[in-house]
This record gives structure tokens, sequence and C-alpha cells, in this order.
């Protein structure tokens, strides 16, 4: 899925430059503009599907997926903000992810 949303990104970014155009994919490029951030579904599945689904673990396995991603959440910035615009808004009052919370 990852190598598929960066073909996807390069796909877009061509075909707008391929029509004048530039695409961006800042969470906010524009100041006077909503901003629309990327974000990213996990499913967790095996031979018998859904992980979490199980009544008897998955409302403990659920906890640790959390509080796993919650662990590593400050290290994965590397992967996911690619860009010095990306860590420049790393601050409070930017309206970006700025504390480790889950909601």
């Amino acid at each position: 899925m990852a190598d598929n949303t960066v073909l996807l990104r390069r796909l877009v970014t061509g075909v707008a430059r391929k029509h004048g155009l530039k695409a961006s994919f800042m969470a906010k490029s524009f100041v006077e503009w909503p901003g629309n951030g990327m974000h990213v579904h996990v499913s967790l599945e095996d031979a018998y599907g859904n992980i979490f689904a199980d009544p008897q673990v998955g409302e403990e396995r659920l906890g640790h997926a959390i509080s796993d991603l919650l662990e590593t959440m400050e290290e994965s910035q590397l992967l996911c903000i690619s860009t010095f615009n990306g860590f420049r808004r790393m601050q409070p009052g930017s309206y970006a992810p700025t504390s480790i919370t889950w909601g």
C-alpha cells in the first residue's frame, strides 16, 4: 500500500504538471484556505479475519496495538513528515499534531 500511495502521488503530480498546474500534498498549503491532511488506516487480519474482533482477546490486542503506536509516534515522524515545511509546522498553535494522544 505504501508503494501504491507513492505511485498515486507521482501520478497526480505528473498529470497536474501536464496541465500547467502544481499538485501539493502539504496538509495546509495556503493560510487562507482550510487544510487537508493525509491519514492512514491499518487493518490486521489472520486466517480467521480481523484480529481485534475476537471476543476473547481482541480488546487486549487492540490495547497493545494502540500503546505501541503511541510509543513509536515520535520516531514515525521521520517517515511521515518528509518536508522542511512539515517539520516547521510541528509547534503548538499550528493546527499540527504536536502531542501524543489517542482519540
